[in-house]
């Protein structure tokens, strides 16, 4: 059975503590695909598909420059595995009107939730285990317990790890 790993990137491998340090010590801290990834985030991911070989959707949205850019990015940097799909953006920052913004904070808030909600109706995915990684709480109660909150900060730690391929294999077992 499929296992799903739907990926946030920014405070997940893109982390604040790894920008600080490439600041701090003036190295480059982008490519021609944007801010680097903390390679201590990317060594965690690599853990975590050879653990539980589960297929990489991006959250993150950075999916909105594409899959083929993104999926470009992930073998330019030799990311582990590679990417199989994004989800579909339900609701966009080009609809956010200041004015408005208390009638949109519901919507807002719960996008990404619904957004991997529809990609598991889209393919038909309902009974495979699957597990959200994001730094923000933006899910349903419903998806609490396939979801893993990082520090953005740190990003995904041994612990975050560790606790992905938790509920990626309790589900199959």
């Amino acid at each position: 059975m499929e296992k799903y790993l739907f990926l946030d990137l920014d405070g997940v491998l893109n982390t604040t503590e790894y920008q600080a340090y490439l600041f701090k010590n003036q190295l480059d801290r982008s490519d021609e695909y944007g801010e680097l990834f903390d390679p201590q985030a990317v060594a965690q991911l690599e853990r975590v598909i050879v653990a539980t070989n589960a297929r990489i959707v991006i959250s993150s949205s950075w999916k909105e420059m594409g899959f083929g850019y993104l999926d470009e990015m992930w073998w330019y940097r030799q990311l582990p595995s590679h990417l199989h799909s994004v989800t579909p953006t339900l609701v966009s920052a080009n609809f956010y009107i200041p004015e408005t913004d208390s009638n949109i904070v519901q919507a807002v808030k719960y996008s990404k939730g619904l957004e991997v909600f529809a990609w598991i109706e889209l393919h038909r995915a309902a009974n495979n285990p699957y597990c959200i990684v994001d730094d923000e709480d933006l899910f349903f109660t419903s998806q609490a317990a396939h979801f893993v909150k990082t520090d953005s900060r740190e990003g995904l730690t041994s612990e975050v790890a560790d606790r992905i391929i938790q509920i990626l294999e309790a589900e199959v077992g």
